[in-house]
């Protein structure tokens, strides 16, 4: 699907979605402006169990798993060139 003209959009990892977190910050752990959830879906699937996947809270940085049809945010990130 194309947005913004761009089709290579994806989940970020779950190591990339931590990148975003400033640990000196809380409530949220990352600028207020480049978020509108807490918490945030990886792509990053859970090795043990297939039926999960990583999410970061970006409140303040919490990392875990979680079933997969739990309803939290995405964030679209693109390639890049």
């Amino acid at each position: 699907a194309q947005l913004g003209g761009y089709t290579d959009w994806r989940l970020p990892t779950v190591h990339e979605l931590v990148s975003l977190v400033d640990y000196t910050r809380r409530n949220p752990a990352i600028d207020p402006l480049l978020t509108a959830a807490n918490f945030y879906w990886s792509a990053t699937t859970g090795a043990t169990f297939p039926g999960y996947a990583w999410f970061v809270l970006l409140n303040d940085g919490f990392v875990s798993v979680d079933l997969k049809n739990s309803n939290f945010a995405v964030r679209a990130v693109r390639a890049g060139s």
